[in-house]
């Protein structure tokens, strides 16, 4: 019978003494050690060579302890197998002479190595932890502020602040013209139709539907609708910042008028 990880990790440590051991080889700081073991099956292939079945266990370098669902392959002969939950694999029908190993897992650093495989031999291959590659893929830090938005029904998108309005008032002279090309999220800005129409902020899942307009809230007054147009007129040197919000939050606290969102102005001399 064939031992399994206890066996082979406890004799790691003294690979270089054990009689019939072949040493050790490895890559990039990975240690595997090929003890010489008279169970593993033999098996006669045909006239031109011998096959045998290739076994072992993958363990952690650091912590002795087995690696599952670890991939072993023999990629010149096309044989490969997958560690289970004790570590252990198995490799049928491998030519026998010296081969190319590679052992790949997740959050290790990739195995490589030429091992001679003759049907004498059962497999301890230590891997080293390593970080994960991870490409492509963008990380975006929510802080407590932008959480705090979000419950609210807006998020940092969604809000101009004093910093970002300072900016925009050195490029455009009123709202109207910020909104026409700094996006809220969900909502879109539309330019007036007709002479004395001075525009509307509209939720774009409402826009479809016909023209909805955002209600607007100036200085923590709601405008009447009649009345909310001229804000998108009102020049960036007496706005201190600009908040969306729409969904839940806006309907919850402002009722029907918040259905289709809510624009909220803070100006410069209501702070």
């Amino acid at each position: 019978m064939i031992r399994r990880a206890g066996a082979l990790a406890a004799g790691f440590p003294g690979a270089l003494g054990l009689v019939g051991s072949v040493g050790l080889v490895g890559s990039l700081g990975l240690a595997m050690s090929l003890l010489l073991h008279p169970a593993t099956v033999l098996a006669q292939d045909d006239e031109a060579g011998l096959t045998v079945t290739l076994q072992g266990e993958v363990l952690d370098v650091a912590t002795g302890l087995p690696v599952r669902a670890a991939i072993v392959a023999v990629p010149g002969v096309g044989r490969s197998a997958v560690s289970d939950e004790l570590g252990y694999f198995q490799l049928e029908d491998v030519p026998a002479g010296v081969h190319g190993l590679q052992v790949l897992r997740l959050g290790y650093e990739t195995l490589n190595a030429d091992v001679p495989v003759d049907g004498g031999e059962v497999l301890a291959l230590y891997l080293t932890p390593g970080p994960i590659s991870l490409e492509g893929i963008e990380v975006e830090v929510t802080d407590h502020e932008d959480i705090a938005l979000r419950a609210a029904g807006t998020s940092l998108r969604g809000l101009i602040g004093p910093v970002e309005m300072e900016d925009l008032r050195e490029r455009y002279f009123n709202l109207g013209d910020i909104l026409r090309t700094r996006n809220l999220p969900r909502a879109r800005f539309e330019p007036g139709r007709f002479p004395g129409d001075t525009g509307c902020l509209m939720v774009t899942a409402l826009a479809l539907g016909g023209r909805s307009c955002a209600a607007v809230v100036v200085d923590g007054v709601l405008l009447g609708s009649e009345w909310s147009g001229w804000v998108y007129e009102m020049s960036t040197r007496d706005i201190f910042a600009v908040r969306f919000v729409q969904g839940p939050a806006a309907a919850l606290r402002y009722g029907h008028r918040g259905g289709d969102g809510v624009l909220f102005i803070e100006t410069r001399v209501g702070r």
